[in-house]
């Protein structure tokens, strides 16, 4: 992931473990698998808010152009395959470039920010209620959170070697010290 000048891009299965589908349906969220954004995050180290308001104009077939919500910094990031997959479950045929490409935002519903915020925090709220439902199920001695997915992304980089300043900027975090 690395920094990018203000560009909008026009865009060139398996079973998931579901620890709250009653829940989910509840909320508005049929079609929606939780699973796949633990998983997404610490693939690419994205903020829950910024995937929530990807829309199609954000992205190309290889790369997702987005502006951090936290602290407007331009961000460019590669998809990987599983990544690619993952957005393709979601995929609507006859989509506007603008609509957003995962089903917790609908352009037509959620105008306003503070609609955007309150639909994000509902959902937000919702997957995360079912990572400490997985976590629990898995016997895991921490409750697993976005945060904690985001962040998984940031020590794998470490563990691996790179530079602290590469990972704090791939983060899009704004302070490097």
């Amino acid at each position: 992931m690395d920094s990018h000048p203000q560009t909008r891009h026009p865009q060139g299965g398996g079973a998931t473990a579901d620890a709250g589908g009653d829940t989910r349906r509840r909320f508005g969220l049929s079609g929606f698998r939780t699973g796949h954004f633990p998983v997404f995050i610490p693939l690419a180290g994205i903020n829950f808010k910024d995937i929530a308001t990807l829309r199609y104009c954000d992205m190309d077939e290889e790369r997702i152009y987005y502006a951090r919500h936290k602290t407007s910094k331009e961000m460019t990031c590669h998809l990987s395959e599983q990544s690619k997959a993952i957005i393709g479950k979601y995929a609507k045929s006859d989509h506007a470039d603008e609509d957003y490409i995962f089903p917790i935002l609908d352009r037509r519903i959620h105008k306003t920010e503070q609609q955007i915020y309150d639909r994000v925090r509902k959902v937000l709220k919702h997957v995360n209620k079912a990572l400490h439902e997985w976590s629990r199920l898995l016997g895991l001695k921490i409750e697993l959170t976005t945060y904690v997915a985001r962040h998984t992304f940031a020590t794998v980089l470490k563990r691996s070697g790179v530079n602290i300043a590469i990972i704090s900027e791939s983060l899009g975090h704004s302070d490097l010290s």
